[in-house]
């Protein structure tokens, strides 16, 4: 009886969780490399590229965060636009206060961060981005 209440209790609650949930995208991350650049975004010194494994998740249509093997990093999006190649840009505000540009092309299967103020960008690698459920809200 102990059982079976505790598989009823655990279904139930993976239901409560996909009927709460939106479909969030995920970007799986392979590979990633810094650049330094200038005041006009040119690149004025490129870092050695790494293997890592990060992903950025999409956790409703105006935030998303950025997880790797020591740090977890949300992020807010203030403006949106398409870019000529048909990738989103997004104009963001991290939880610290610091202002990027991030362009998602799912074409390239690539994330480009730039910040101009601070005078750095990253480029990522990224396998095929997919979609699945996230919690909008944990308190629900």
């Amino acid at each position: 009886m102990k059982v079976e209440r505790s598989i009823f209790t655990a279904v139930l609650l993976l239901l409560m969780l996909n009927l709460n949930a939106q479909k969030g995208e995920v970007w799986p991350v392979y590979s990633q490399q810094q650049y330094d650049v200038d005041e006009q975004v040119q690149i004025t010194k490129e870092y050695e590229a790494k293997t890592t494994c990060s992903f950025f998740i999409f956790i409703n249509n105006n935030e998303f965060i950025h997880v790797t093997d020591s740090i977890t990093s949300l992020y807010k999006i203030v403006k949106r636009q398409k870019g000529k190649a048909g990738n989103d840009i997004y104009t963001v505000v991290s939880e610290a206060g610091n202002i990027y540009t991030m362009a998602f092309n799912k074409e390239a299967k690539d994330i480009v961060l730039l910040s101009k103020q601070k005078g750095f960008g990253w480029y990522y690698k990224c396998l095929s981005p997919y979609v699945t459920p996230v919690v909008e809200n944990f308190n629900k």
